[in-house]
């Protein structure tokens, strides 16, 4: 956490995926809040991006299949840097990306 926190705030990027696994294919897992917390921290910007059609590798099998893989990239947010995130606003993130990603996967 302390150096993806140096990276964001020497204005580096970062790629988070907020269900914090793999999920088991297309729809969405419950978000960590890590990526809230550094961004808010950092006062950092947000670029969604849904990513549809991972699952090239089904459940018990030798070889990868082929497979499309949709992507499509949201607004960005801009965040004000907070010194002490509360829970409550790592919540609200937590919901706002929910929501934009769950829009932005219907829209693939």
């Amino acid at each position: 956490m302390r150096r993806a926190l140096r990276v964001l705030q020497e204005e580096g990027t970062l790629a988070f995926f907020p269900e914090g696994h793999i999920g088991a294919g297309d729809e969405l897992c419950p978000f960590q809040t890590g990526w809230a917390y550094l961004a808010l921290k950092a006062g950092a910007p947000v670029l969604p991006v849904a990513i549809k059609g991972t699952r090239a590798l089904p459940g018990g099998a030798a070889f990868p299949r082929r497979s499309k893989i949709y992507m499509q990239i949201g607004a960005s947010w801009t965040l004000e840097k907070v010194q002490r995130p509360r829970r409550e606003a790592l919540a609200a993130l937590n919901m706002r990306l929910v929501s934009q990603m769950e829009q932005m996967l219907n829209e693939i």
